[in-house]
């Protein structure tokens, strides 16, 4: 195989922005919790019905 040459390139950013998600179920010591911000489960469901179908 040939050998691969890298080349160093420098770039100044104007702005970076991070996006992340937090998980729908999260497991803590002594209680689940559930994120039901910006869930399609959450969209038109009442609290109740969110509930429901969060897994057990």
């Amino acid at each position: 195989m040939p050998a691969i040459t890298l080349s160093e390139s420098a770039r100044t950013l104007k702005e970076v922005t991070v996006v992340t998600k937090k998980p729908f179920v999260e497991q803590e010591i002594n209680q689940m919790v559930i994120n039901v911000a910006g869930s399609i489960i959450a969209t038109g469901s009442t609290a109740l019905e969110v509930l429901e179908k969060a897994p057990a």
